[in-house]
């Protein structure tokens, strides 16, 4: 997952560089390589985001767990015991997540911090040159 994210970021940045910059040359390469910054942000935004839904559905459900088992437990007043057990083990489940690099995961705000950072260095390029 670390090459992918470093690839699709590297083909964003340049493509859409290219674009700016080569952009009166040849109608082809305005098109090939527009079409490569597309895919590439469609790739930041579609998949990495439903990399991001694993750990944002595995956090819900966790949540609307706990507050069922609570829910349950809570009414009758005999199973207090019952209930710090159930609240003990349920601190000690995992939520899921989908790391890349060495300790970072998607997230909800992940694939739009992505973007944002092609974006961004697309713009410092651009800046560079002239």
């Amino acid at each position: 997952m670390n090459f992918c994210v470093l690839v699709v970021c590297l083909i964003n940045i340049v493509s859409a560089f290219s674009v700016v910059y080569f952009g009166d040359e040849v109608l082809v390469l305005r098109l090939l390589l527009g079409g490569l910054a597309v895919d590439s942000l469609v790739m930041i935004v579609g998949v990495f985001g439903e990399a991001s839904q694993v750990y944002v559905t595995s956090l819900n459900f966790h949540l609307y767990a706990k507050r069922f088992l609570v829910n349950q437990i809570g009414k009758s007043s005999r199973c207090y015991k019952s209930r710090r057990y159930i609240l003990r083990h349920m601190k000690s489940w995992y939520l899921i997540r989908i790391g890349f690099f060495s300790s970072n995961f998607f997230d909800q705000t992940t694939p739009l911090v992505l973007a944002d950072f092609c974006i961004i260095s697309t713009i410092n390029l651009l800046l560079l040159d002239r």
